[in-house]
């Protein structure tokens, strides 16, 4: 359906009677491009070009890939590009562009080499996911998918399916852009990795400044979402001991964020507060649920396993002494006297700031159960 759609688009830009209309013959459509440093330190440029041919045609047609893979290389990205038109004769058209992937090793020196680019170029799309790769970027983009599929753009439906279990952190050029010009020091950016011919898009990854630090596991990036506000949905998966069984908790909508507070004791402090509605989905001793004086128990479980989600990505922070959580922001905002006295000496401290928690389970419903004889 996504290949049909786009060549229906390719033929509207053929039809269309613009002054500046482009032949589909002379463009190279690209769906996708990473950055990656070889040996040298020069930067690689490794982009997925759409092939036409193959477009509406099931299968990719007989013996016909749907993209094809050109790469160049140069000390500047500019002179990487130019050099493209070596290996294909056609102007780059980055207006279908999905994704944007950024090699581990690059991610580790530094995105600066790479943001004029990013940040100034008129053409690649501010909208496109920002990606950091576990290895090489051009690993990723030269993955061969189910038969007949783009792999840039299956790559984007993963990201944008990540809403639906809030593991991973999701990010755009136009989240980065805005990292930049802000006084953070630092930021989490989506992340994927390979593992033979699969791909999986789940955690994150951790910068301070335009250097990656670190990378965040599928519990700290939960606990990264709760921060800011953004699970829309997913499971909580918890034991319950007090009632002898597991349940699996399916998250129906929550509301969740942070902000600090001045105590009686002049302290300054943080509090998490969460609030979720969710259903049982699943469980392993439905005699044990069905009893109505345990359910405090079940509910005190899954508060316990929210909170340590949350605090496992807050120790992360500690642990790097980079607040991309945004901590020092929210005093700023909240507290812009308070931040004055402390701003200059917040890296060292915000580590032993502490935090407190008020969550909140409301569980909405159970489906059917019924007391086994």
């Amino acid at each position: 359906m996504k290949k049909t759609i786009l060549l229906l688009a390719l033929i509207l830009i053929i039809l269309t009677g613009c002054y500046d209309r482009k032949e589909i013959n002379k463009m190279a459509i690209v769906s996708g491009f990473g950055f990656d440093l070889d040996e040298n330190n020069d930067i690689v440029l490794t982009f997925q070009i759409i092939n036409p041919q193959a477009l509406g045609k099931k299968g990719g047609g007989a013996g016909v890939e749907p993209f094809w893979i050109t790469q160049t290389k140069g000390e500047m990205v500019l002179e990487a590009i130019r050099k493209t038109m070596q290996h294909s004769p056609n102007k780059l058209y980055v207006s279908h562009n999905q994704i944007i992937v950024i090699g581990e090793e690059l991610a580790k020196k530094g995105l600066n080499r790479i943001s004029d680019l990013l940040l100034r170029d008129e053409e690649p799309r501010e909208d496109a996911f920002l990606i950091v790769a576990e290895g090489k970027a051009s690993d990723i983009l030269q993955t061969k998918l189910p038969v007949g599929s783009i792999p840039a753009f299956e790559i984007a439906d993963k990201v944008r399916s990540t809403k639906v279990s809030s593991l991973a952190v999701t990010s755009t050029v136009i989240d980065y852009a805005k990292f930049l010009t802000s006084d953070s020091p630092g930021i989490a950016l989506g992340k994927i990795s390979k593992s033979q011919d699969k791909l999986d898009y789940s955690g994150g990854a951790l910068f301070e400044g335009d250097k990656l630090i670190d990378f965040l596991t599928e519990t700290e990036a939960r606990g990264y979402l709760w921060l800011k506000g953004d699970v829309e949905g997913g499971v909580i998966f918890t034991e319950v001991e007090e009632m002898d069984t597991k349940v699996v908790l399916e998250i129906v909508r929550s509301k969740s964020g942070f902000k600090p507070v001045i105590l009686k004791n002049g302290q300054l402090s943080f509090v998490v507060q969460v609030a979720v509605v969710g259903r049982l989905g699943e469980f392993t001793n439905s005699k044990k649920i069905i009893s109505l004086n345990k359910w405090p128990n079940l509910v005190k479980a899954i508060e316990n396993k929210i909170k340590s989600e949350i605090k496992s990505v807050i120790d992360k922070a500690h642990y790097t002494h980079v607040d991309f959580l945004g901590f020092g922001n929210q005093i700023k905002k909240s507290l812009p006297k308070e931040w004055k006295k402390i701003e200059t000496s917040w890296s060292s401290m915000f580590p032993e700031i502490p935090v407190s928690f008020n969550i909140l389970v409301e569980i909405a419903g159970v489906g059917m159960v019924k007391q086994s004889p």
